[in-house]
């Protein structure tokens, strides 16, 4: 048989956070170690935020609650949601639990704020708020994560700044971007110029109007050469008309040097051509008449005798000596014979 005595305990239970107390207990009194646990929800908070307080205990009698070592007037041997208020510091909550036979627990929790949101930077791989982590980049933008201290991520990108497609004024060429698919029309030629963001900008440049140039030669066994602004473009023999040459160029005709022969070219020097319009050339060669010259050595000779006759000639084709008939377009002493009167030795040249 068990036997229960009851006993009216009049005692101080003891000091709880510097404040005397007694209770009177009509109870079996509580002895040994306290038991308390404390948890905040939600902790970490947002800043000006408030979190709910729990606690229980176990082998206790008196409970009390403190935040940063003042009474909040919270009592119980456990609670649920007790809320804190909107916090805007870092706080300490303490509970507190005894029982009469001298045992006490206690148990903190310290509310803590979340880590400020991390911000992107207006220029990559910065971050206003965080660190910058994870940078890459892509034909047309950089992107990268600014990461708070709680371990949330930011998501960051920034646009490059890419020039944009400039044609060129001269075809297949850009100002700004890369020249791509160029090809030509008979009044025309286009292309695009395209950046590296992949866009494009359509270009084209008229083809000048074009003329013709005629050239009348004199002399089809001989050649000439035309320029276009200075830099040859062609050789020909022909007398005929060449057309389909830009308009707004400077053309001339050069011919080729021959032996016996001086030339001229009308018009001289260059020629416009006009769109549509003509140039008309006309080259002239003209035969160098041939010189010649004839000598006889010694000039006297004796009854019987005889000399050497000597010639030459320029721009002679053929000669001929007379009385003798001797050929040629230069001899070095051929001799007369003996001579028994006096004779007379000429000749005669033919050019071009």
């Amino acid at each position: 048989m068990v036997n229960l005595k009851l006993k009216i305990i009049i005692a101080f239970i003891g000091m709880i956070g510097g404040g005397l107390f007694f209770g009177i207990n009509n109870t079996v009194a509580l002895t040994g170690p306290v038991d308390v646990f404390l948890s905040a929800s939600p902790n970490p908070l947002d800043y000006n935020t408030q979190s709910y307080l729990s606690w229980t205990s176990s082998n206790s009698e008196y409970c009390v609650l403190y935040v940063n070592g003042s009474d909040t007037g919270w009592r119980g041997l456990s609670q649920s949601g007790v809320p804190t208020g909107n916090l805007t510091t870092v706080n300490t909550y303490t509970v507190d639990c005894i029982n009469s036979g001298g045992g006490y627990g206690t148990y903190s929790v310290v509310i803590n704020f979340k880590a400020p949101a991390p911000v992107c930077s207006g220029t990559h791989y910065n971050c206003s708020s965080g660190t910058a982590i994870n940078g890459s980049e892509s034909s047309t933008a950089y992107s990268w994560l600014c990461r708070n201290s709680d371990g949330v991520d930011a998501s960051c990108s920034e646009a490059k700044s890419i020039p944009a497609p400039v044609c060129s004024g001269t075809h297949y060429n850009c100002s700004s971007g890369t020249p791509i698919n160029g090809s030509e029309s008979s009044t025309a030629y286009s292309w695009l110029c395209r950046n590296s963001a992949g866009i494009d900008a359509s270009c084209s440049e008229a083809k000048p109007a074009t003329g013709t140039i005629q050239i009348t030669n004199s002399n089809t066994a001989f050649s000439y050469c035309v320029k276009k602004d200075g830099a040859q473009i062609f050789c020909d023999t022909r007398s005929m008309s060449f057309p389909g040459y830009d308009s707004g160029s400077s053309y001339s005709v050069t011919p080729s040097e021959q032996t016996g022969y001086t030339w001229t070219v009308s018009p001289a020097g260059g020629q416009t051509l006009s769109p549509s319009g003509t140039v008309p050339f006309s080259i002239t060669y003209s035969p160098i008449p041939p010189t010649a010259k004839i000598t006889c050595s010694p000039g006297n000779i004796a009854y019987g005798g005889s000399a050497n006759i000597s010639w030459t000639s320029t721009n002679a084709k053929s000669c001929t000596v007379s009385p003798t008939g001797w050929t040629g377009t230069s001899n070095e002493g051929t001799s007369t014979g003996s001579l028994y009167s006096s004779r007379t030795y000429s000749i005669t040249c033919t050019g071009n």
